[in-house]
Order: C-alpha cells, then structure tokens, then sequence
C-alpha cells in the first residue's frame, strides 16, 4: 500500500511541475493525453529539427520528456516492488532513448484517438505495454 501512494504522490508532484493546464475530474492530479500529446509533438519536432528547432518548442519538448520519464519511473518503482502482476507490467529493454518513448508514446494516440480524453499516466501506460509486455 505504501508503494501505491509513493506512485500516486509522484504522479501527482510530476503532474504539478508539467505546467498542465487540464485535468480530468476522475483524475484531478494527472494531465489528459491530448495535452500530453500536444507537448510530445514538440518533442517530435525537436528531434527531427535539432538545433534549429524553435525554442518555445524546445521548452514544450521537455515537458512531454520530463512528463513520460516521471511516469515510466513510477511504474517502474510498482514493478519492482513485485505488488503486481506481470502480465500488467512493462519490461523495457535497456537502452531505449527517450526519443522512443516519445514516439512509441505519439503513435498510440494518433492509432487511438479516442484515448485522447483519458488521463495521460494511463494511455502512458497502455502505449508502452503494447509496445514492452513483460514476458
């Protein structure tokens, strides 16, 4: 239980220092995914513009990196306190770029827009459990 709450305090404190605008009733502490996706495609566009890319657009990118990373340590901090069951984990292998999060991230919206008004931590975690299921 107290694993728990540390995830939801450190969602909460992640959502609080995203400069998220919108929230869901159900999830008053957590931003929606299409607020979310908006900063990751600055994100997106950074990493295909590099140094040239605008820097209101670098700051937006940052939020999504930031956001996405936050999330990924707190469901990372559930499973290895092994409260849960694999088959509702995430495995990421090493290695993975934040880049790749970003747009494993990006392509679930854009392949389920209606997820789009759910809270972000959960399509977070729908986008990367399709894409690293735990064996």
């Amino acid at each position: 239980m107290r694993q728990k709450l540390f995830v939801l305090l450190v969602m909460c404190v992640v959502g609080s220092t995203c400069l998220c605008p919108r929230a869901s009733a159900q999830y008053a502490f957590s931003m929606l995914a299409d607020t979310l996706a908006d900063s990751c495609r600055a994100s997106a566009r950074v990493d295909d513009g590099g140094a040239t890319a605008p820097v209101k657009d670098i700051i937006v990118a940052q939020r999504c990196v930031g956001y996405l990373m936050g999330v990924l340590d707190g469901f990372e901090m559930v499973r290895a306190s092994k409260e849960m069951d694999p088959a509702h984990t995430i495995c990421m292998p090493e290695g993975v770029r934040d880049q790749q999060v970003v747009r494993i991230f990006m392509k679930y919206v854009n392949d389920h827009p209606d997820v789009l008004n759910k809270s972000a931590p959960a399509v977070v975690w729908l986008a990367m459990h399709q894409a690293y299921p735990c064996p």
